[in-house]
């Protein structure tokens, strides 16, 4: 089994605010598209990102670590053992799971994507080449990023 290292930035993760509704999916949020960025940074690196939350129903903040895999296990503090991880959710199974597609740039028919993320915009942007031409796309979360890309390439081969 790989090792990873467990990386809690503070000051950076305090800073955005994420929701999720009923049936636990992560809904847009105007943090939504810089904390994806952030994410696949720290599993490109094979990293696992640790994200404090507060869980309404027992009325505690737990640590959700956030694995490369895509896969998600709970961390809580018990005094007699230490910190305890327990897995929660299995590969490709958690929230965040769908930004393993991501991992590597966006791909479709055949050209391949760039991805940043603009701090002063607040967006995500990209770069495709289709020919001679290099096309901008972009969105506030990657979702909305991947839509662009598509329509831009089916726009431009049509």
């Amino acid at each position: 089994m790989k090792e990873f290292s467990v990386c809690y930035d503070r000051f950076c993760l305090g800073n955005y605010t994420l929701v999720c509704d009923v049936s636990d999916t992560v809904q847009a949020t105007a943090d939504l598209g810089a904390f994806e960025m952030y994410v696949l940074g720290m599993w490109n690196d094979g990293l696992v990102v640790t994200m404090k939350a507060y869980d309404e129903v027992c009325g505690e903040n737990q640590f959700v670590l956030l694995v490369p895999d895509g896969s998600e296990q709970l961390m809580s503090f018990s005094p007699g053992r230490g910190f305890v991880v327990r897995p929660y959710r299995a590969a490709r199974q958690g929230r965040f799971a769908y930004l393993l597609d991501f991992l590597c740039g966006l791909k479709y028919k055949g050209y391949q994507g760039y991805e940043e993320y603009d701090e002063e915009e607040k967006m995500i942007f990209g770069i495709v080449r289709v020919g001679e031409k290099s096309l901008t796309y972009g969105g506030k979360n990657l979702q909305e990023v991947k839509m662009d890309f598509k329509r831009v390439i089916e726009e431009a081969i049509s």
